[in-house]
């Protein structure tokens, strides 16, 4: 929790960056449904390079610079030189350029994770009846716990992919489930966060209440990220680590 507050401290900027997102969407509340929906895509494209771009922006405030994809049998990299400055914006948005393809197919990992949950309570559930506000709100609420769960085994799933170059998705999840089974409190609830994030982006809210909730997620996301960031770095010497 010490690195994760020092990441925090030290990178302000990250938290002005994930306030950007979501204000976008909120500019344009009110304007053409067409202009809304394009800015939609766009922050949902900004969201997910931000995404990679904090794991590796956060880390530097630990010294730490992302490594490109490494040959198998390679020396694990050297460790962080207090001498040397830290890495910055440059450093970053490079390793999250490398990162994109990988990346991606991370996020439709964790996508199949919070699709399999969202079954499994509509088998718990009984189904949805009918296509409503109440319905949507009942299945969203009852499936946040069980998505919460299944995230929790993907909290540090892009941290091998932009700070060690892993470029096999699934040996980044392996890896991401056995951080996990050895921090599971702090992972589960960091799940339940993300799960909780998911259901409230879903419902219907009025403009002051997603304020609120946007502001609350510029304050709280890089201090998570910050807090996978240490899990990862502080674990890859007692899990075996990833090779391309």
């Amino acid at each position: 929790m010490r690195d994760a507050w020092r990441q925090y401290r030290h990178r302000p900027l990250a938290i002005a960056l994930t306030a950007a997102v979501p204000a976008l969407t909120i500019l344009v509340a009110a304007a053409p449904l067409a202009l809304q929906a394009l800015v939609q895509v766009a922050a949902l494209v900004l969201g997910f390079l931000l995404e990679l771009f904090l794991v590796a922006y956060l880390a530097g405030a630990l010294g730490v610079r992302a490594q490109p994809a490494p040959d198998p049998g390679d020396q694990p990299p050297p460790a962080a030189d207090p001498g040397r400055p830290q890495p910055g914006v440059a450093e970053a948005w490079a390793a999250t350029r490398r990162s994109i393809l990988p990346g991606l197919r991370a996020e439709l990992l964790r996508l199949s994770y919070v699709l399999a949950a969202i079954l499994g309570s509509l088998l718990l559930l009984g189904g949805v009846q009918e296509d409503s506000v109440a319905q949507r709100t009942r299945l969203l609420t009852g499936s946040s716990p069980l998505i919460g769960f299944m995230l929790a085994f993907l909290v540090v799933l892009r941290q091998p992919i932009v700070l060690h170059g892993e470029r096999r998705v699934l040996a980044a999840a392996a890896l991401s489930h056995r951080v996990a089974s050895s921090w599971f409190p702090l992972c589960l609830g960091i799940g339940l966060i993300d799960a909780a994030a998911v259901a409230v982006g879903n419902l219907p809210l009025r403009t002051g209440m997603v304020v609120l909730l946007g502001a609350a997620g510029a304050l709280a996301q890089p201090y998570l990220v910050g807090i996978s960031n240490a899990l990862y770095l502080r674990t890859r010497d007692q899990v075996s680590r990833p090779r391309s």
